[in-house]
């Protein structure tokens, strides 16, 4: 540092040394922990998880309880207020849809005449023994059966089931076109015509099993049903259709999106189903109201005539079924949630709400 010899300030010139810079404040130096120290400080942050944890479990042992109370308090609920029995709706999957089951023809007049004589004769003759030394009972002199086949008395090897004829007590009870008087009522006989085509003479012949045939009908809307029946688990309308070819149902869609098609001999039949898709949900408009409203309705496509390998057995298709007439009885016999009297008494009431065509 100097001063100026003519204005007498304090200057500091190039060649004069820098000031020194200021001291460095001290930095602490800091302690080792101990050993005792560091086993606080983890025994401190043990106890600390352990806390947590069992929060949690406490926490969770808790909300365990209120669930298994809850529970309990819904099923104690249950047992006092039990809910209402849900009718079956899907019948239609029962053991007699496996397949082509023919019915069996009934026996002709001749048959029945011919059983009828034999039962009284044997009736007339109890007892008696035959001319040729069998018993009343069937067995002959050299205790063989009088209808065994005559292979098993020579003793040959067996050539097929023995022929059994039928008798009047073990018959199955014939299907007849008679109703059951019992059954249908007599507004729906009056005045109702014959069946024109397989589907409705197979309806009208089982009648006396339970079913009740209203034949071809009209709803209020102007939509023509092909056949109404009523059985002891619901309303079934029959569309019936005829088959040239084989029936299935076919996925034309991509590996993302289905799209199911009714296919009858490589033609596409889907419009068939929403037909009576339309049928069903006019029928249910014309039973609003009415007693018919709370029983189930089922839809059917039924075919005439099916050749072997035409279809392996009935399939459900967008809530219709898809049958051919040797299969339609059954499933309407699967389940029972009518007997005969209510039956009878809401087949009066559809006769009514349905015109005849």
């Amino acid at each position: 540092m100097s001063v100026c010899d003519s204005c007498y300030r304090a200057h500091t010139y190039p060649g004069a040394p820098p000031p020194p810079p200021p001291p460095a404040p001290e930095v602490e130096e800091s302690e080792e922990l101990s050993e005792k120290e560091v086993e606080s400080v983890a025994h401190s942050v043990a106890q600390s998880v352990a806390e947590s944890l069992a929060r949690s479990v406490q926490e969770s042992a808790l909300a365990a309880a209120a669930r298994r109370r809850e529970e309990a308090r819904a099923y104690a609920e249950a047992i006092a207020n039990p809910p209402d029995p849900v009718i079956d709706v899907d019948p239609l999957e029962a053991g007699s849809l496996t397949g082509d089951l023919p019915m069996p023809e009934p026996p002709t007049d001749d048959e029945s005449e011919e059983e009828g004589e034999a039962v009284a004769q044997d009736g007339a003759t109890e007892g008696v023994t035959a001319a040729d030394g069998s018993a009343a009972d069937g067995t002959t002199a050299d205790g063989h059966q009088a209808d065994e086949p005559e292979y098993l008395i020579r003793g040959e090897l067996f050539q097929g089931p023995p022929v059994k004829k039928r008798s009047a007590e073990r018959s199955r009870p014939r299907i007849t076109d008679a109703p059951d008087p019992a059954l249908v009522p007599a507004e729906v006989l009056v005045g109702r015509p014959s069946p024109t085509d397989t589907v409705g003479r197979v309806l009208a012949a089982a009648e006396n099993r339970g079913v009740v045939w209203l034949g071809p009908r009209i709803t209020p809307e102007g939509v023509t049903v092909d056949h109404v029946a009523l059985s002891p688990n619901g309303v079934w309308l029959v569309k019936v259709e005829t088959a040239d070819g084989r029936i299935e149902r076919r996925d034309v869609g991509d590996w993302f999106t289905a799209e199911p098609r009714l296919s009858v001999n490589g033609r596409d039949r889907t419009e068939v189903v929403l037909q009576i898709h339309q049928t069903e949900h006019s029928v249910a408009r014309a039973v609003v109201g009415s007693p018919i409203e709370t029983l189930p309705i089922y839809q059917v496509i039924c075919f005439e005539v099916v050749a072997p390998g035409w279809i392996d057995r009935p399939f459900e298709f967008d809530g219709v079924w898809v049958t051919w007439s040797h299969n339609l009885i059954e499933p309407m016999l699967a389940t029972v949630h009518m007997q005969r009297p209510e039956i009878a008494r809401m087949a009066s009431i559809l006769d009514r709400l349905l015109t005849r065509i």
